[in-house]
């Protein structure tokens, strides 16, 4: 009896009761497999977009570029004139780059988060692009290295005047050449601008911070050349680009996808340029600059031009090439993949512009890494 319980307890040791070919699967990995392609579409275009979301207000004007500043005040309609001795308003210079300007009463209605070079909101246009004004200037200054206060004729304009600067605030045009900023009404209490009314009696002061503020930039003519593929912040310069990716089986697993080219750098403002990549979700070839995109970016860098030529830009889209080759159809074909856009984010970062080159060692390859599962070894 003791040996038949033995040889039992033998056998059941011995038995491999996993199914056969178990321990070669067993820590195997596919080989991987990889691909370079370019793009089998690309395109570029410029689009004004809003930048009141900005800290900064650009200030400025140059061979490139221009720009223009909106800000408006809670002044209150009961300002007793008789009692006011004088009206300044108070800004905050962003760098200490010196530059003069004149302010303007605003004479249209405008939206700062809609508000762009030829918009005043999301529905009207400005009679004239950068801005409607009253052309009687209300005062100037020169910004340099520290808190700035200006007087500004408020007490010598009529009522309809008055009226619009409470209404619609004021329009701050450079006058030197050159760029600077100024805090805008999004940067903290102590930078906001402000209005600061000084009374008669006891030199008693009121301040009123700005609600409302907005850059408004524009290129010059010569600047952006029709064929160029750009990329690029202010006005927004926005390159597309779509690989074919149905040779990729829809059952790869991606393990990596570079997307990479060697940029050239037409202007910055900045040392380090922000980008980022975002998937379209409609078809540029139909709607083209209207095409609408996921507003979270599925790769973001921040580029830092080296003083080489040889700097390329590598964003990491392993994540979105996933998303595309598993979200086939029925034939097995991506049509979710309506392409990328390559821009800057955010759009109201400092300026800059770079070319994506179309062609060449430089141009845009999307190198792509991927394993596909075990083949089946039984039926």
């Amino acid at each position: 009896m003791n040996r038949i319980c033995l040889l039992g307890l033998a056998l059941l040791i011995g038995c491999n009761t996993a199914p056969v070919g178990f321990d070669q699967l067993h820590g195997r990995i596919p080989d991987a497999r990889d691909t370079a392609m370019t793009p089998d579409s690309i395109a570029s275009y410029a689009r004004y977009v809003p930048l009141g979301q900005s800290a900064l207000l650009y200030l400025g004007r140059d061979d490139e570029y221009v720009a223009r500043v909106l800000m408006k005040f809670a002044l209150p309609d009961t300002l007793t004139l008789d009692s006011v001795a004088s009206v300044q308003l108070v800004v905050q210079p962003g760098e200490s780059t010196r530059m003069s300007f004149v302010c303007f009463p605003c004479s249209t209605s405008w939206d700062s988060s809609n508000a762009t070079w030829l918009m005043a909101d999301d529905a009207n246009h400005w009679y004239r692009p950068g801005g409607d004004y009253w052309p009687d200037s209300i005062g100037g200054g020169v910004l340099e290295d520290d808190t700035l206060a200006i007087d500004i004729r408020y007490l010598e304009m009529d009522t309809l005047v008055r009226q619009a600067i409470r209404q619609n605030g004021i329009l701050i045009i450079p006058r030197d050449t050159g760029f600077s900023s100024i805090w805008s009404a999004t940067a903290s209490t102590a930078l906001k601008p402000s209005i600061r009314i000084i009374y008669r009696s006891n030199a008693d002061t009121a301040s009123f911070d700005a609600y409302a503020a907005a850059p408004l930039v524009d290129t010059l003519p010569g600047a952006v050349r029709p064929n160029d593929l750009l990329v690029g912040s202010g006005v927004a310069l926005r390159t597309w680009l779509r690989f074919d990716l149905d040779s990729i089986p829809s059952a790869a697993t991606i393990a990596r996808a570079e997307l990479s080219f060697r940029p050239d750098l037409r202007y910055r403002r900045a040392d380090s340029l922000p980008m980022a990549v975002h998937r379209l979700t409609e078809s540029f070839a139909v709607k083209g600059l209207h095409a609408r995109y996921d507003a979270i970016a599925s790769a973001s860098l921040t580029f830092v031009p080296a003083s080489d030529t040889d700097t390329v830009v590598r964003f990491d889209i392993r994540n979105l090439v996933q998303y595309w080759t598993a979200g086939r159809d029925s034939t097995g074909r991506d049509t979710s993949n309506e392409g990328m856009l390559i821009m800057s984010e955010p759009e109201y970062s400092r300026l800059f512009r770079i070319r994506v080159p179309r062609s060449g060692p430089g141009a845009p390859r999307l190198r792509i890494e991927y394993v596909l599962p075990p083949e089946a070894r039984f039926w």
